[in-house]
Formats: C-alpha cells, structure tokens, sequence
C-alpha cells in the first residue's frame, strides 16, 4: 500500500485570511465544548466571531423549572462570550428539543 493510499488523520490547517466568522449553534455551551480557545486566539488577533444560538437551552438542566433553566443559560452563554471576546450573541429564540421545522430555522 503506497502511503498515498493511507487515510491522513492530519488536517489541512484552516485558512484565516478573513476578518468576521459566523458560528452557528443548537445550544449555549455547545461552542464551549472544543472551539472555545480557539475563538479567543482569534478575537484576541482581532477577528469577530459572531454567535448565533438556535434556542437558550431550557430543556437542558434536569430537575429545573425551564423558565429558570432559560435564565441561568443565558446568562452563562453571556458570560462564556465576554470570556473569549465573542462581542455580539444572537438567540433565535427557538424552543429547546423541539426544533423540527427545518425551513422555518433556516429563514
């Protein structure tokens, strides 16, 4: 088997010839789990990541009322984005584990 052959783990580093990057997300905290440092490299060399969350994650604490799950969320997702220099958060506002109507999300 020529080495040509062999699957690379390695990965072709990411260009970063851009100034502004969109990151798009189901959750809060979903951007917390691997990407994290890497945005604060990049807000700290003076590019704007920009998140936009689908739903504020109600649904994701067990054993707490949704409506504070929601609260203390947000709040944490807020405080994650100053933490690494993420300057503009979006939710769109849509309703935690019940995000079906693909065409509505994607407008």
């Amino acid at each position: 088997m020529h080495s040509a052959d062999v699957p690379s783990d390695d990965l072709d580093p990411l260009p970063e010839d851009w100034t502004t990057a969109l990151a798009v997300v189901a959750h809060p905290d979903d951007m917390e789990y691997g990407a994290s440092s890497t945005v604060a490299r990049w807000t700290s060399s003076g590019k704007q990541v920009i998140y936009l969350l689908a739903t504020r994650g109600e649904a994701g604490i067990d054993a707490t009322n949704p409506k504070e799950a929601k609260k203390i969320r947000t709040r944490e997702q807020i405080a994650s984005c100053a933490a690494v220099g993420v300057r503009r958060l979006e939710f769109l506002d849509h309703p935690d584990g019940l995000i079906n109507d693909v065409l509505r999300l994607r407008k």
